[in-house]
């Protein structure tokens, strides 16, 4: 990443830039930060917040593992996005008939307006919502998780006021695609994983392998680039091969 103290532009291509570069873990395409986590590593990644004390780590897989037999909610939250235009990716597995009492939720809060959108699976009906503000816009198929146990993989991205939704079914190999146009439109993008717990028996059964929230990733490829010199010991020129696209 170059932290740039001036910059000129020549044409499209090219930048003459006054910086010092230095390694940082964040996408500069969208000055955000992206959060990664699978149960390969046994800490907690850099900025995932919230209810980390309430879950458990292994090297299969992380699991909800609240021992509250009361009612209640736990989760982790991923903050510090900057950008309207974000992806969530998740590799979860269910071993309970989720519930209105049992049931997992992901969350998009945009924190220039702290309007919310939700996904929520798990109620009387056994059908995936989505909601606004806690206010349901859209149901699912009804029964499409009354099943005992499930393995999916869901990847939700938000574009401005589009979101949209693939759900794969990994035990049964089958996709579901949802094309949803919200009612607001997303500037700066926060997510969190919530979960709902009730009873013994729904202790660390729900639990995911793989978990990333950040920039749309089709996006997070840096520019290539064709031509780099350096003009005195402060500047250097860079001309990529393809124009920079604004963010």
């Amino acid at each position: 990443m170059f932290f740039i103290r001036s910059a000129k532009q020549i044409g499209n291509k090219g930048y003459i830039l006054s910086a010092f570069i230095s390694l940082v873990t964040c996408n500069s395409a969208y000055s955000q930060i992206n959060f990664t986590d699978s149960a390969n590593s046994t800490k907690w990644p850099f900025g995932i917040s919230g209810d980390t004390a309430k879950f458990k780590r292994t090297t299969t897989a992380v699991f909800a593992n609240s021992t509250n037999p009361l009612k209640h909610q736990f989760q982790l939250n991923f903050n510090n996005t900057q950008s309207k235009v974000a992806q969530f990716n998740i590799d979860l597995t269910s071993e309970i008939n989720l519930s209105s009492s049992n049931l997992i939720e992901f969350g998009f809060i945009d924190s220039s307006s702290n309007h919310k959108i939700q996904i929520r699976i798990g109620n009387t009906l056994d059908q995936w919502q989505l909601l606004k503000n806690d206010t349901v816009l859209y149901r699912g198929p009804e029964n499409e998780f009354n099943v005992s146990k499930f393995h999916y993989a869901f990847d939700i991205k938000i574009k401005a006021d589009t979101l949209f939704l693939h759900k794969i079914n990994l035990q049964y190999s089958t996709i579901s695609v949802d094309t949803l146009l919200l009612s607001i439109k997303f500037k700066k993008i926060n997510a969190y994983l919530k979960i709902q717990q009730y009873g013994t028996s729904a202790i660390g059964k729900i639990s995911y392998q793989y978990l990333y929230f950040g920039s749309n990733k089709a996006n997070q490829s840096l520019p290539e680039i064709s031509q780099f010199s350096q003009i005195d010991n402060q500047t250097i020129m860079i001309e990529f091969k393809k124009p920079i696209q604004q963010i």
